[in-house]
């Protein structure tokens, strides 16, 4: 998929989003979040993405650009991922990572959390004008609010499909640079399909 998308590993990649909605930020941090755990490294997110681009002058284009098979290698790193085994095992207490729901409160009140959750709700990291990155300033405050350890024990932090745990991973571990957290990629959404598959395999 890499090579047939023209994605190099010898130049830098600017990941854009279209800015309509806060959802778009977090699409564009899955994006950044996929490729660092393929191997590229000199990436960066447009913030504001086009419109934030188009409001400070920006050049547009209509002239559409070949896309031209790329030669990059990549080797998956499971560094930033957790998997359903690995949320299991801080559910029954063999695992001391700590569960981070992205999900605003309205998402919570229909799906709870799962149990021992902390919470930093990815929509208050990202301004929705143009859906882009609030400050770092306030960053780093909602990131000391969450009130996680986070310096000693793995962060694992889960949504119901992925998207805005990409905005509390990349916000915490590419603006504010801490190592130890994983986004959970498969979410609550698929969770509960493979709970029930299970279930209904095994019953």
């Amino acid at each position: 998929m890499v090579q047939s998308s023209g994605i190099p590993n010898d130049r830098p990649i600017v990941i854009v989003h279209s800015s309509a909605a806060k959802g778009n930020f977090g699409s564009a941090a899955f994006v950044y979040w996929t490729l660092k755990s393929a191997g590229f490294s000199n990436m960066a997110i447009l913030n504001g993405g086009i419109r934030g681009w188009k409001e400070s002058g920006g050049e547009m284009s209509k002239i559409s650009t070949p896309i031209v098979q790329s030669t990059s290698q990549v080797s998956l790193n499971n560094k930033w991922l957790a998997t359903h085994e690995d949320v299991d095992a801080v559910l029954d207490g063999t695992s001391n990572a700590q569960l981070l729901d992205a999900r605003p409160l309205h998402q919570i009140m229909k799906t709870a959390s799962l149990d021992g959750s902390f919470n930093l709700n990815a929509n208050e990291l990202v301004s929705g004008s143009m859906a882009s990155a609030v400050s770092d300033e306030s960053i780093f405050m909602r990131i000391k609010q969450a009130d996680l350890d986070w310096e000693y024990n793995d962060v694992i932090t889960y949504c119901n499909n992925g998207a805005l745990a990409a905005v509390d991973w990349f916000m915490a571990s590419e603006i504010a640079e801490i190592p130890n957290v994983r986004i959970y990629a498969h979410s609550l959404n698929a969770r509960q399909k493979a709970k029930s598959l299970w279930n209904k395999v095994t019953n």
